[in-house]
């Protein structure tokens, strides 16, 4: 891939007014460009720009002269600079009129409008970044809590990158051995080929990524929002218990049944990591053709869900609806919400046998907000022991990576088979350089050119 040779420029702050706004023009033009535009405080233009140093001075249109705003410019030359290119960045008052003016006026001057993600995509062309930190940028911008962000900052700092370098120089390794074989067969002075030593190094390896696949699924709610599903039948107080985790009054809270006949999704922070709150409909045999589609949408959500919060009515006796409900559900993902506290108590806890005992529960009255704050602490607790179970490795696992890794755990898989069965060494050697090369995918080294489009397409214009 060569690095493109034109210049381009976007605003990298966010729309909208702001104390601040910058314009970034990266290219081999951008410092000829700025200085087309740059002017001192009183007027004359600005003769040079100071490399890594800030100028304060005024910009003005390319053609008119006229100035449009009083700036600070910076200039950051190659290869020091974010992509690794000459860049320029006009840091202006933040408002939209000033700003879109600024930009006008480069573009006249020579660059063209960025693309989304160009800026990075050239960081990663220009070898500033692999591209496992270049989609930790997006991950950074786009965090949604605390949790999120350390990982993505984890994976821009290498972390990711680290473990696929180690992975991939085993492989290499691995590779040459199989290219000794394959080459000096017979050779005298060449040690003779261990097939089954070299089977058992691959399964070490074949170990480590099925690891690192393993380990995805329980970092997947640190990145996007751990979901927790309120759950159970109708009218036991689903909607109120909803506008009682958020705090605001998000669902329509009603006596008749079937009320909430549609997800309600809503988020709250718990110890710096997103928790998404799912409200559903209630979960009954008797209901219309309208509610029955709620209940599916229900049962799909209970289905996918990080956890969920199944609410049981204490003041009424336990009915056919709450029993079929908790033999559905995975023990290991649930929390027991006893609701109307409030009201006296028609059954123990005792009665839904042992295997529920070890279950976390919380006894509530989410009409009066009795009980909220140890409902809040029970959930904490059981968002907190999936962060600490996750957060150690600390990677960003994306869907992209995760095929990549799987087509090269197969591969290893296919390699190790064949050194096993004593195949000729040019097959396991074959499927060697099929794991190489899926592995390269993540980082950016046999990625296809139209995979980094949609990579890069993703993120917003500026970055």
């Amino acid at each position: 891939m060569i690095p493109p040779e034109d210049t381009i420029a976007a605003i990298a702050t966010p729309p909208g007014a702001g104390g601040i706004g910058i314009v970034r023009i990266s290219g081999p033009s951008a410092l000829s460009i700025a200085l087309r535009l740059a002017q001192t405080q009183d007027g004359h233009p600005l003769r040079e720009l100071p490399p890594r140093r800030v100028r304060r001075g005024l910009v003005c249109g390319s053609e008119d002269g006229q100035p449009i705003d009083q700036v600070l410019w910076l200039y950051l030359p190659l290869p020091g600079s974010y992509t690794g290119e000459d860049t320029v960045e006009i840091q202006a008052h933040g408002g939209p009129v000033s700003l879109g003016e600024i930009l006008a006026a480069v573009l006249a001057a020579g660059a063209r409008l960025a693309e989304p993600g160009e800026f990075t995509k050239r960081a990663f062309l220009n070898g500033r970044m692999d591209l496992t930190a270049a989609e930790a940028v997006a991950g950074l911008i786009n965090a949604t809590s605390q949790a999120a962000r350390r990982i993505a900052l984890h994976q821009l700092r290498g972390g990711l990158a680290d473990r696929i370098a180690n992975l991939r120089a085993a492989l290499i390794h691995a590779k040459a051995e199989l290219e000794a074989a394959i080459d000096f067969p017979e050779e005298e002075d060449v040690a003779p080929f261990d097939g089954a030593g070299l089977a058992l190094s691959i399964q070490e390896i074949s170990t480590d990524i099925s690891a690192l696949i393993a380990g995805a699924a329980s970092r997947r709610p640190l990145v996007e929002g751990v979901r927790c599903v309120i759950a159970g039948r109708s009218n036991v107080g689903k909607s109120s218990l909803l506008n009682r985790l958020l705090g605001l009054e998000r669902a329509i809270v009603h006596h008749l049944p079937g009320t909430t006949r549609d997800t309600i999704e809503d988020s709250l922070q718990l110890e710096g990591i997103l928790v998404r709150i799912i409200d559903t409909a209630g979960l009954r045999s008797e209901a219309g053709e309208v509610e029955l589609a709620g209940i599916e949408r229900t049962r799909a959500e209970v289905a996918a869900a990080d956890l969920v919060l199944l609410i049981l009515d204490q003041s009424q006796p336990l009915t056919v609806e709450d029993r079929t409900i908790l033999a559905g559900l995975d023990r290991q993902r649930t929390i027991l919400v006893l609701n109307k506290s409030d009201l006296a108590a028609s059954w123990n806890p005792a009665v839904l046998g042992l295997e529920w005992a070890a279950v976390p529960a919380a006894v509530v009255s989410a009409k009066y907000n009795i009980g909220m704050d140890g409902l809040s602490a029970v959930i904490r607790n059981a968002v907190v022991a999936r962060a600490e179970t996750a957060e150690p490795a600390a990677l960003m696992i994306n869907m992209r990576h995760l095929i990549a890794l799987q087509r090269t755990l197969e591969a290893v898989n296919r390699c190790r088979g064949a050194l096993l069965n004593a195949l000729p060494p040019e097959i396991a050697a074959s499927d060697m350089q099929v794991a190489l090369s899926s592995l390269g995918e993540i980082t950016g080294e046999t990625t296809p050119d139209e995979v980094l489009d949609v990579i890069f397409s993703s993120f917003c214009i500026g970055k």
